[in-house]
C-alpha cells in the first residue's frame, strides 16, 4: 500500500510523527523533602518555562471484604503534598510537565519531565536537561536508583471497520507474537528483562492499546526503556557525566530500533521514522 492510500485509513496523532507524549523519569532512592517548597522555582529559575505550579495530593481507599466486616464504606484519605507539578501551556492546553512526587500507593519516588509537543529528540533533552540542573541547584539532596525513558505514539483510524493490524504492524517483529493478529483483547503487554552487561541490565516494557470505539477509533503505542542502577547515586554528581547521557541516548536509540523492527515500512513511512545515522 502506498503512503497516500495508507494516509486515508491512518492519520498520527501528529503532522509529522506519532508521538503524543514522551517522558523521562528519574527514580530516587530517597523521598522528596516538602515538596510543596518547590512552589519558589516557578517565580526564579523556571518562570520563563512553566505557568502553573501545584502541589499533589493523593486519595488512599482501604477495601474490606463485605461479606466479613461492616458494611460501611470507610472514607477515603487525603494525602497532601506528597509532590509538586509545574505545568507550561501552548494555545490553552498543557504543553511541557515536570513533575516530583512521593508515591506511597507504590512504594517509589520520582520526578518525571512529560513533552506532549514533542519535536526532536535533540531539543527535549536539551529542554530536559536545562531543567533538571534548575532543580538540583534548589534541591541537591537527590539520590538517583533508576532511570527511565518513555514513548507513547498514537495513531487515528480514519478508515472503515475496525483497525487493521496488519497495516501497523510487521508480522516478523521480534517483540510480538504470530498469534498477536488473530487476538480480539484490546489490550496487549509484555515486559522483557534484557541483560547489557555481566552487572547491568534494563526493563523493555511494550503496551500496545487497540480501541475500536465507533467516536474516534485509535492505536496507541507505550514503549518505556527502564535503566535500574547498580548502586544509589547522587543525581548532582552524575547528571552531567558521560555516562547519564549514555544512558539515555541508548534508550532513544533503542526505541526508534524497537519501532522500526515493530511497525511496517508503510507506517515508518508514513511518520518519518528514519534510522539513527
Amino acid at each position: 500500500m502506498n503512503i497516500n492510500t495508507l494516509a486515508t485509513k491512518v492519520k498520527p496523532v501528529n503532522e509529522t510523527h506519532s508521538i503524543k507524549e514522551a517522558v523521562i523519569s528519574l527514580f530516587l532512592a530517597n523521598q522528596i523533602l516538602k515538596p510543596e517548597r518547590f512552589n519558589e522555582l516557578i517565580k526564579t529559575s523556571l518562570k520563563e518555562k512553566f505557568q502553573l505550579f501545584e502541589p499533589i495530593i493523593q486519595f488512599q481507599f482501604e477495601v474490606k471484604n463485605p461479606l466479613a466486616t461492616s458494611a460501611t464504606t470507610p472514607k477515603p484519605e487525603v494525602l497532601n503534598n506528597i509532590g509538586f507539578k509545574f505545568t507550561s501551556f501552548y494555545n490553552g492546553a498543557p504543553a511541557t510537565v515536570l513533575q516530583g512526587q512521593n508515591d506511597n500507593l507504590n512504594i517509589r519516588t520520582f520526578i518525571s519531565y512529560h513533552t506532549l509537543k514533542y519535536t526532536r529528540w535533540d531539543r527535549f533533552i536539551s529542554e530536559y536537561m536545562a531543567i533538571v540542573n534548575s532543580i538540583l541547584e534548589f534541591s541537591p539532596e537527590i539520590f538517583l536508583s533508576a532511570i527511565s525513558l518513555h514513548y507513547i505514539d498514537q495513531f487515528f483510524w480514519i478508515g472503515e471497520g475496525d483497525i487493521d493490524l496488519s497495516l501497523f504492524f510487521n508480522k516478523d517483529a521480534h517483540s510480538i507474537p504470530n498469534d498477536f493478529f488473530n487476538a480480539k483483547v484490546g489490550q496487549y503487554s509484555i515486559v522483557t528483562e534484557r541483560q547489557i552487561n555481566e552487572t547491568r541490565k534494563y526493563l523493555d516494557r511494550l503496551e500496545i492499546v487497540v480501541d475500536n470505539n465507533q467516536i474516534k477509533p485509535s492505536l496507541t503505542i507505550s514503549h518505556n526503556v527502564t535503566q535500574p542502577l547498580s548502586d544509589v547515586i547522587s543525581l548532582k554528581e552524575f547528571v552531567n557525566t558521560t555516562e547519564f547521557m549514555d544512558i539515555l541516548d541508548k534508550a532513544h536509540a533503542h526505541n526508534k530500533s524497537f519501532l522500526r523492527d515493530l511497525l511496517t515500512e508503510e507506517i515508518r513511512n508514513l511518520i518519518n521514522l528514519q534510522p539513527l545515522l
